[in-house]
């Protein structure tokens, strides 16, 4: 037996439920985002702070697992990370982050190639905790990884919504478009929510939203939903160079207006769980019925 296998079987049974009580659901909301560069992570920072501002218990869980940056973005040392979750056996409750805006943050920690490149059979332990500790919170927060990647697929694929953050650059609404494309073909039913980012005016974030939806409509009979835009603005930048949250430090500037009105609607929406989605549990369920039927291969 390697020693990926037994970290895999150690780690499985030390998070595994042992009982049969049902767990409270808790909905997951995925930020993703075609490209790199376009304020994905700052966006899911943001948002969680609003939420919690608005009452909501809210676990942002940074699941970019090579170059995770949201500790980072708020000027947070990470003592550990899911690096030491997966391959040391820590608990997600000794790296977990209670912010000033009572967000609770899961660090992944910037350029752990170790974890990047973990085997699929250690990232289980992840989602096993994950699924136990999330029982407090209101709403999963999940800022993945740029890109189209299987592990970013598979954590959009098993998101119960996901927001796709673009700008009006054509290069991002062309991988905007790819990242919709690739989870529509596997779940036809998954919402899709887009955010406009870095726009210059109100009339710039409808058109990008309108020309994203029109595609996705056509092409792949597709129906997605505006969350509205947020304008470009110095502050921003400012904020990122203080390393807090724009809404924290400059609660009335135009961006941190913008984020505010859509997490008012995120407040607002009633998340459907089901099929693929269900939170944590629902990509268990799907991970392990897969493995048991065989269709997911596990290199050890």
């Amino acid at each position: 037996m390697t020693d990926t296998t037994d970290q895999a079987a150690g780690l499985r049974d030390r998070v595994e439920p042992t009982g049969t009580a049902p767990r409270r659901q808790v909905p997951v909301l995925a930020i993703a985002s075609g490209k790199g560069g376009v304020g994905k992570s700052n966006i899911a920072v943001n948002l969680s702070c609003q939420l919690a501002k608005l009452g909501k218990r809210v676990l942002l869980f940074d699941a970019d697992f090579g170059l995770g940056n949201t500790d980072i973005l708020l000027g947070i040392p990470a003592r550990y990370t899911l690096a030491e979750v997966v391959l040391e056996g820590r608990r997600l409750e000794e790296i977990a982050l209670h912010l000033e805006s009572g967000v609770t943050l899961i660090p992944a920690g910037s350029g752990e190639f170790s974890l990047a490149n973990a085997e699929t059979m250690l990232l289980e332990g992840i989602f096993f905790e994950l699924e136990r500790f999330i029982a407090r919170y209101d709403i999963v927060i999940v800022d993945t990884g740029a890109g189209i990647g299987q592990r970013v697929r598979d954590t959009l694929l098993f998101s119960d919504q996901i927001a796709i953050i673009t700008t009006p650059d054509p290069a991002s609404l062309t991988d905007s478009y790819a990242t919709v494309k690739m989870v529509a073909q596997r779940d036809p039913a998954k919402p899709f929510a887009v955010i406009v980012n870095m726009a210059d005016r109100p009339s710039q974030a409808e058109a990008t939203f309108a020309q994203l939806a029109r595609v996705a409509k056509k092409y792949l009979n597709l129906t997605l939903e505006s969350w509205g835009g947020i304008p470009n603005d110095e502050r921003v930048a400012a904020a990122i160079r203080r390393q807090k949250a724009v809404t924290e430090c400059f609660p009335n500037t135009p961006a941190s207006v913008a984020i505010g009105k859509i997490a008012a609607k995120i407040v607002n929406k009633p998340f459907v769980q089901g099929g693929g989605g269900s939170g944590v549990r629902g990509f268990l369920r799907q991970f392990f019925r897969q493995r048991e039927e065989g269709r997911v291969a596990v290199t050890v």
